[in-house]
């Protein structure tokens, strides 16, 4: 009997489900990344976007996440990667790859469990498994949020800083908890409005192309540098 797949990888040209492997989370990233990342740029940084009240704050037609020049790779959560919900995102990713918004788009299956709920007539002295967030338990499951950030980060070693941009706070902490030095995690409430969100992806840009700047004059220093000897 196959197993059931856990994640779907999307790209401009299609989509691929893919089941549980002991390669971890899929053996297509390496693949998928090796051409977006020479689109991206060595220097730049990664992205990982979440979709819902993130990415899609703006029209794919005219969108500030295009300004970002790093890596960008959207990664939004479903119950069931094969549902109708998964399935209408396809082609929405798949029109933000197009546009420059993103690279391409990772939907996944796993997360952390909602907190046991008392029930009624239960004794409010007995004591309560407490979760690991005022919502959902943390979650780094391989096929999760974090758990893929994880495998990409782990396959771009030459990244020298990430973003996470996601709504939920599980997802924020999930991916916080891998303390990764690199990563900065950007959690987006309601009370960042689309302006507030523009406004502090235009000083993530800026700041991202300085570093990509500094990184090339440091290369072609090094480079006049051994021609010389």
């Amino acid at each position: 009997m196959s197993k059931k797949p856990v994640v779907v990888i999307v790209t401009s040209g299609g989509s691929q489900p893919i089941a549980p492997n002991a390669a971890g989370v899929c053996k297509l990233f390496p693949k998928v990344l090796a051409t977006c990342v020479k689109k991206a740029g060595k220097h730049a940084a990664a992205h990982f976007i979440d979709m819902h009240n993130v990415l899609d704050l703006f029209h794919p037609d005219d969108s500030p996440w295009d300004e970002l020049c790093g890596l960008k790779v959207c990664i939004s959560w479903v119950g069931n990667v094969m549902g109708t919900t998964a399935g209408g995102m396809i082609p929405d990713m798949q029109e933000r790859i197009r546009e420059g918004q993103i690279h391409f788009g990772v939907i996944c299956s796993a997360r952390g469990k909602k907190p046991r709920r008392q029930k009624k007539g239960e004794s409010s002295g007995r004591e309560l498994k407490a979760p690991e967030t005022k919502g959902r338990a943390i979650c780094v499951d391989p096929y999760s949020k974090a758990g893929i950030v994880n495998s990409i980060l782990q396959l771009i070693p030459h990244c020298e800083e990430s973003h996470f941009y996601d709504d939920a706070a599980d997802h924020a902490e999930s991916v916080a908890s891998l303390s990764l030095p690199i990563l900065l995690i950007h959690h987006i409430t309601r009370e960042n409005t689309p302006e507030k969100v523009c406004d502090q992806l235009k000083k993530i840009a800026a700041a991202e192309q300085l570093a990509v700047l500094k990184h090339e004059e440091a290369e072609l220093a090094a480079s006049k540098s051994e021609e010389a000897v």
